[in-house]
């Protein structure tokens, strides 16, 4: 008897917490209103399509930048437009992103900070300000690995709020992998993200946005290259505080290694089912080049005289009725190293 009435509890706290969990629209991309390349679903769990690292792309899984060799500077600004106080296509005030990659003997550590405007009726983020800090490290020619730690402060529906926690993940190069023979340079991923407390609406503590403790998994790889164009594609799923299932797709094609656009669909199973969900396509176009700077600049004096830079627009309908609209740059100071050591035994004696 005592079993059935302790099954039972179980049964009804479970169905509770379920059906108590009503996080804003877009909640789960709280922290990836950044730049365009992460808005448009460029920064995947295996660390994009094409395999680029951006400071950005830490808050999706903070190991994807655990490869890279040189300073990187993340900058970016979006602008959300939707239904406030009932007024239809209202304009919030504009968001705005800064990060930065230092490589090291140790690893590669990452700093970056976002502040969010994002008070819509449906889409109700708020305004916060989110400091993140992150590390990773390449542990064999195959695996990388990192974590990061957040501290998120603003108002949100529940009035003054905070968040503060920390999110795990890794990546492994597969190369060509027999499952998958249409792909070249495959990669997976896995993070658990949002370990910690998080912001709340003010309807419920289990409202917590983005979903508190959240698994996720990811692939991606390339699947064509002809006369300098290609295309890679990756796919991703995660499930946010266990309740709720996200599916993000994501094709990329590039022309030259200068122009990149990338469109791609997301599907949250919880705003499907409350209606808020957009289902359009988003997109993205970049462009990359080379800069030669002069050898006072600032760049050369960081060791950077050879810089590469890109930049990009995005487009993304992030509910039923708010869009966003984000331009930013990122700069890689200095060229990656690409000659492999040269180990010498004995010198030739004159």
């Amino acid at each position: 008897m005592l079993k059935k009435i302790t099954a039972a509890l179980l049964v009804c706290c479970t169905a509770a917490v379920l059906w108590a969990y009503e996080p804003p629209a877009a909640g789960q991309l709280t922290y990836q209103l950044t730049t365009p390349d992460v808005l448009a679903g460029g920064a995947t769990v295996a660390g994009g399509a094409f395999a680029y690292s951006a400071v950005s792309q830490a808050a999706v899984n903070p190991a994807v930048i655990a490869s890279e060799q040189r300073i990187v500077l993340d900058a970016a600004a979006t602008m959300l437009t939707g239904t406030k106080n009932g007024k239809d296509n209202a304009l919030g005030l504009p968001s705005i992103y800064a990060g930065l990659v230092i490589p090291s003997k140790m690893g590669v550590f990452s700093a970056s900070f976002q502040q969010l405007n994002a008070e819509f009726d449906r889409m109700a983020l708020g305004n916060t300000a989110t400091a993140r800090g992150g590390f990773a490290k390449e542990m064999d020619d195959n695996l990388n690995v990192g974590a990061d730690l957040y501290l998120s402060i603003g108002k949100t529906t529940a009035g003054f709020d905070w968040a503060f926690g920390g999110d795990l993940g890794f990546t492994w190069y597969l190369g060509t992998w027999k499952y998958l023979p249409f792909m070249t340079d495959v990669r997976w991923g896995a993070t658990l993200s949002s370990l910690g407390k998080n912001l709340h609406t003010s309807s419920t503590a289990y409202s917590a946005f983005p979903g508190i403790c959240t698994p996720a998994v990811g692939i991606a790889g390339t699947l064509f290259t002809f006369k300098g164009i290609s295309g890679a594609a990756a796919v991703d799923l995660a499930v946010p505080s266990f309740q709720d299932i996200a599916l993000n797709t994501l094709l990329d094609v590039r022309v030259s290694d200068f122009l990149a656009v990338k469109a791609g669909w997301n599907l949250d199973l919880l705003e499907s089912m409350n209606k808020t969900a957009s289902y359009l396509p988003y997109v993205s176009v970049g462009v990359t080049f080379g800069h030669t700077s002069k050898d006072d600049s600032f760049l050369a004096k960081m060791g950077g005289q050879q810089s590469e830079f890109n930049l990009g627009g995005a487009f993304r309908q992030l509910t039923n009725d708010v869009t966003a609209y984000s331009a930013g740059a990122t700069i890689k100071v200095g060229l990656p190293d690409t000659t492999a050591p040269s180990i010498v035994l004995w010198e030739d004696e004159e």
